[in-house]
C-alpha cells in the first residue's frame, strides 16, 4: 500500500500539471522534483495517522476520513515549505489544490477497489480468520449475529462455547480448548465475558499459554448505559470510555470550521431581514427587541441564547412551555415562531462558540433541572454545543415538550445525533430543516 500511495500521489501530480498546465514543467524548480518531495512527505506522514494498520472490520468511512485528515495535514506542510524556502511563486497554485484533490480521489478508489477485491477474495474463502467465540449467552449471540452479517470482514465462527460448555470442557480434560483450538485450525479465540468472571478468563489464558492463537477479550458490558462507548490508553492503562461525545479532535475542529462559517454566511444573507424582524417585533408590543433566556451549552455550562421576543414582555421570564394559541404570544411573534424567525439572532451565539447550527436544543434552565432526573441518560445531552436546529426537531420532536414520553423521544433522537455525527448528517438536517420549517404542526 505505501508502495501504490507512492505512485498515485505521484500520478496525480502528474496529470494535474498535464490537464492545466499541458506539461509537466522542468524548470530550476522542477515540478517533478516537488512532486516526488511532495510524496515521499505524505508517505512519511501517513503511518501517523494508522493509515497503513489493518482496517479489517472498520467502515470505508472511516478510512477515508483519516486519508482526508492525512492528506489535509501533509498538503498544508508542503505549504508551509514551499513558503518558509520563498519557493510558493514558481508552482501554480490551482496545480497545486488540483493534484490535493486528484490525490484524494485516487487514494479513495484505491481504498474502494481494495475493500472490494478482498470482499470478493473472502466470499470465494481466501484471507480468511478462523475464530471461536467463548461468552455468556447473551454475548455469544449478539457476536455471531453481528459477524454472520458482516461477511465482508473475513471472520469465520467455526466454534461458539458458552461459558458452561467451556468449564464442563475443562473439567474433563484441561487440555479441551488447545484441542479445540488446534482441530479446528482456529486464528483467533474471543472472549467474551463479564468481567466478574475473571476466574474464566483466567482459566482461558491459561489453557492457551503455549498456544499461538490470537486471544481477544471483548468485554460484556451491556448492562450498562452506553453512550459512544469506546477503549482507549491513558499512560499505559487500557480505559473503556462508557460515554463520551464520539466527537474526535479533528471532528470538533470540523464542525467549529463548519458552524462559523455557515454562520457567517447566514448573518451576512439575512441581515436586511434581521432588520425588518426587529422593527415588526419593536411595534407588535412594547419592549425589548430580542428575548435573553439562560440555557445549559456544552458540559452543562450557562449561555445566554438570544433570539426574537415573540410574547409579551410580562410574559417573557415565564419559564413555561408555549402551547397552541398560547395568549402570551403576540400574532407577530407567533408568524416568527411558525417560521423560526425568531430563531435567527442564534447565529450570532454561533459565532461566538455558544451553540453550533445543528445540535440538541438548549432547554431552559428549569426544564433542565425537571427533566434531569425523570429521563435517563438527561444530561448526555449536553456532550457537544446545542444547536439551532437538531436531529429530533426534524423527527417531529419539536415545540412543547408537555409529557415526560415526549421529552424521552427527544433526548432519544438527540443521543442518536451525538452518536452518529457526521458532516453529511449536518447536511441533511439543514436542507430537512429548510424544507419542513413551514410545515411543521408543532411550531406554535
Amino acid at each position: 500500500m505505501r508502495a501504490l500511495d507512492l505512485c498515485l500521489i505521484m500520478s496525480a501530480g502528474a496529470l494535474a500539471a498535464l490537464a492545466y498546465l499541458g506539461e509537466v514543467p522542468d524548470t530550476p524548480k522542477s515540478y517533478w522534483l516537488a512532486i516526488s518531495i511532495g510524496a515521499l512527505l505524505c508517505l512519511s506522514l501517513f503511518p501517523n495517522f494508522g493509515i497503513y494498520r489493518g482496517w479489517r472490520g472498520d467502515s470505508l468511512g472511516k478510512e477515508l476520513r483519516a486519508i482526508t485528515i492525512a492528506l489535509a495535514i501533509s498538503f498544508s506542510a508542503m505549504t508551509a515549505i514551499t513558503f518558509a524556502i520563498k519557493s510558493g511563486q514558481d508552482f501554480s497554485r490551482i496545480w497545486f489544490i488540483a493534484w490535493g484533490a486528484t490525490s484524494w480521489l485516487f487514494l479513495a478508489i484505491s481504498r474502494v477497489v481494495l475493500r472490494r477485491t478482498l470482499r470478493e477474495l473472502r466470499r470465494r474463502g481466501w484471507n480468511q480468520r478462523r475464530i471461536i467465540i467463548l461468552g455468556s449467552a447473551h454475548s455469544v449471540e449478539a457476536l455471531s449475529n453481528g459477524l454472520i452479517s458482516a461477511p465482508w470482514t473475513g471472520l469465520v465462527i467455526r466454534q461458539v462455547l458458552t461459558l458452561d460448555e467451556f468449564t464442563s470442557g475443562i473439567a474433563d480434560d484441561d487440555a479441551f480448548l488447545v484441542k479445540l483450538v488446534r482441530n479446528l485450525a482456529i486464528d483467533e479465540v474471543w472472549v467474551a465475558l463479564p468481567i466478574r468472571h475473571e476466574a474464566a478468563i483466567q482459566s482461558i489464558q491459561k489453557a492457551l499459554r503455549y498456544s499461538t492463537v490470537d486471544l481477544r477479550y471483548v468485554p460484556d458490558i451491556s448492562s450498562l448505559q452506553l453512550l459512544n462507548h469506546s477503549i482507549a490508553e491513558v499512560a499505559g492503562f487500557p480505559v473503556i470510555n462508557l460515554t463520551s461525545s464520539g466527537m474526535s479532535e479533528s471532528d470538533l475542529l470540523l464542525k467549529t470550521i463548519e458552524d462559523r462559517l455557515l454562520a457567517a454566511i447566514g448573518l451576512c444573507l439575512v441581515s436586511p431581514l434581521l432588520l425588518v424582524i426587529a422593527a415588526g417585533v419593536r411595534l407588535s408590543s412594547p419592549g425589548p427587541i430580542l428575548f435573553l433566556q439562560k440555557r445549559w451549552g456544552l458540559n452543562g455550562e450557562e449561555i445566554t441564547v438570544l433570539k426574537f421576543r415573540t410574547m409579551r414582555l410580562e410574559a417573557s421570564l415565564d419559564v413555561k412551555q408555549a402551547t397552541r394559541a398560547d395568549p402570551r404570544v403576540t400574532p407577530f411573534g407567533r408568524f416568527l415562531r411558525q417560521t423560526s424567525l425568531d430563531e435567527l439572532p442564534q447565529l450570532v451565539n454561533v459565532l461566538k462558540g455558544d451553540m453550533s447550527i445543528v445540535g440538541p436544543r438548549p432547554h431552559a434552565v428549569a426544564h433542565n433541572e425537571i427533566y434531569r432526573d425523570l429521563v435517563e441518560k438527561y444530561m448526555s445531552r449536553h456532550k457537544i454545543k446545542p444547536g439551532i436546529t437538531g436531529w429530533a426537531q426534524v423527527n417531529g420532536y419539536r415545540g412543547e415538550t408537555d409529557t415526560v414520553d415526549k421529552m424521552r423521544r427527544r433526548v432519544e433522537h438527540d443521543l442518536y445525533y451525538i452518536e452518529n455525527w457526521s458532516l453529511g448528517l449536518d447536511c441533511k438536517i439543514i436542507v430537512r430543516t429548510i424544507i419542513e420549517v413551514l410545515r411543521d404542526p408543532n411550531a406554535y
